[in-house]
Order: C-alpha cells, then structure tokens, then sequence
C-alpha cells in the first residue's frame, strides 16, 4: 500500500501467479504487517502504531489490512494457494511490543483470517509465522499458543543453532520440534523455513 487504499506492484503479482499456475504450483502466501522485528506497514501507520496512536486491533488499521487481502486476490485470480501467513516470524516484533501487543495481534489475525476465507473460500489455512524457538520458550509460549488457537495450523520457522551460530546435535532439534508438538497436537504444525 503506497498510500491508503493505493495500492502497487499488481503487474509483479499477475505475473507470479501466471507462473505458477501454469506449472500447476500450489501457493503457501505470506502478507506480512510484521516481518521479524519490524512492522511492515505504510509509513502512516507505523507512524501511528509506534506512537501508541493507533493499535493492531484498531478498525481502522484493520480495514486497511483487508484492503491490501482484496487487492492481492484480485491480482492474484484463480491461482490456488495451500495457505496465508499473515505476518513473518511475528514473535520477534510482539516479544518487544506495548503492553496489549498480543491480545492486539490476536485480534488483527482473527479480523483478516474472517476476511481472507471470505475471498479465497473457507477450506483456506490461515496462520502467521513464528519462530520455533517461541514456540516453546516459557517467556513467549503462552501468548503464542493463545495466538495460534485463531489459526488453522501452527507455522514456524527453524534455525536449529546454537547461540554461537553452530549447528546444534539432531537429537537437540529432535527435542525441541517434539516438544512443540507435544505443546500443539493435534492441530497441524507447518514448517515454512528451515536452515
């Protein structure tokens, strides 16, 4: 969204979506107002989300978001997609955000979920992404499970490293996407990155 209600980039949507269905892809989609630690947003309403002026759950800023679904649908057609990740590794932005921060994403997700299977159709899976190490970390494993109870599938992504940047032992990661499972089942957990 280049300002409210405009939109750009609908040539590059319609070609990738051409593309892929005529190599007969399915699409795992992600519309990310929050990609890792940063909200990725139109400047207006980072602007106004920063300063605690606006918040996730606003109607305003939810309509906006709706906006930016219909607009990537209408680009996108008929292409089929698996999925919609709304927000890239969420986590690392709400662990830092004002108090409410979640409760306010948790709203936001429910709103643009309602509004998502209004345009593709309900058999639609929508989820956002977090890491997996939040997934089950104490500090951040409750919100997140709060979270993903509006979601379809828990999606994650998985860097199994060590703080130093080494690789960990498999039967390290073995535990921790255990342990996630054990926290989730029985609803379905998708790995949308890993290295």
């Amino acid at each position: 969204e280049t300002s409210p209600g405009e939109y750009a980039g609908a040539e590059a949507l319609r070609l990738a979506a051409t593309t892929y269905r005529d190599l007969g892809f399915t699409v795992s989609l992600t519309v990310s107002p929050i990609s890792g630690p940063l909200l990725v947003v139109p400047d207006d309403l980072r602007a106004s989300l920063e300063s605690g002026a606006a918040r996730l759950s606003d109607p305003a800023v939810i309509e906006r978001f709706k906006g930016v679904l219909t607009f990537v649908h209408a680009q996108l057609g008929d292409l089929p997609l698996q999925s919609l990740q709304i927000g890239h590794e969420v986590d690392q932005y709400l662990a830092r955000a004002p108090q409410g921060g979640w409760s306010d994403f948790g709203a936001f997700l429910f709103a643009a979920t309602v509004h998502a299977k209004s345009l593709w159709g309900a058999q639609l899976k929508v989820a956002f992404t977090s890491t997996l190490a939040s997934l089950i970390d104490p500090s951040t494993r409750e919100p997140l499970f709060a979270i993903n109870q509006i979601a379809d599938v828990v999606s994650f992504t998985y860097q199994p490293r060590a703080g130093d940047f080494s690789v960990v032992e498999p039967a390290h990661a073995r535990i921790q996407i255990e342990t996630a499972i054990g926290i989730y089942f029985p609803k379905p957990l998708h790995a949308e990155a890993v290295g």
